[in-house]
């Protein structure tokens, strides 16, 4: 079905009020935001679908949504917690967005650009659980810096990954194939068990750090 700003633009139209004493009891007013901040944030991720399936077009149409509601002044209000605001996540959708669909046309030295530009955002976001933001950027961000064959800056950026997210497969996965690409076999066979460990119980082959 096409997407549609209305709804999104209903509720930010509302915000204000909800955010002025309107008689919202203060948990169901924090589910709200937390509720909406993962709805702008999941249009991203629809849009990172379509990349993947290389429906390019309808990509594009949902980043111009994405980038439409970055517009609306009233998303700065829009917090979780008091936490973390709905510009950080929708700009962080973005920038990923973005930067998947340049990878899907080839153009790898732009989709580092823009994913670099959205993990310094995610890595100033407010510590929350679940993460408002869940998809770790870097997993990304790493397999298009091997897709660039820069596997120094792809190790890099795993283990900064697993600093934040210890012994996680996706991260365990892209750093194994930067240390095999820079010759480095005992570091890369240890890796290999660690991420074995880690996806033991899962049901999907996984060669590097994005499926």
């Amino acid at each position: 079905a096409p997407l549609t700003l209305a709804p999104l633009r209903s509720f930010l139209a509302n915000a204000g009020e909800l955010l002025v004493g309107q008689p919202v009891a203060p948990a169901a007013q924090a589910r709200a935001f937390a509720g909406t901040f993962r709805l702008l944030g999941r249009q991203g991720l629809v849009g990172m679908a379509l990349a993947g399936l290389n429906r390019l077009e309808e990509a594009e149409a949902t980043l111009a949504v994405v980038d439409e509601l970055l517009e609306d002044p009233a998303i700065e209000a829009i917090t979780v917690w008091d936490l973390n605001n709905g510009r950080d996540l929708m700009q962080i959708g973005s920038y990923m967005l973005a930067g998947n669909i340049a990878r899907q046309r080839g153009d790898l030295s732009e989709a580092v650009v823009l994913l670099e530009k959205a993990v310094a955002i995610e890595d100033r976001l407010a510590y929350n659980e679940p993460p408002d933001w869940f998809f770790p950027v870097r997993h990304l961000l790493g397999a298009v810096l091997l897709e660039q064959s820069d596997w120094s800056s792809a190790e890099k950026t795993y283990l900064e990954d697993l600093a934040e997210f210890p012994e996680n497969g996706w991260a365990l996965a892209g750093l194994a194939v930067a240390l095999e690409k820079q010759g480095r076999k005992e570091e890369a066979k240890e890796v290999r068990a660690r991420f074995k460990a880690a996806w033991q119980w899962a049901d999907v082959p996984l060669s590097t750090s994005v499926l």
